[in-house]
């Protein structure tokens, strides 16, 4: 994404923070498998 008026920093950080804030699980299933068609 991109908006021109945005301050990146500012943006960045609450980007971060607010991901920080969620603090799930990985998963436990391989991407490639998880795709795989049989």
């Amino acid at each position: 994404w991109e908006d021109s008026g945005m301050d990146r920093v500012f943006g960045a950080t609450e980007a971060c923070e607010f991901v920080k804030k969620i603090n799930f699980s990985p998963s436990t299933v391989a991407f490639d498998q998880a795709m795989k068609n049989d």
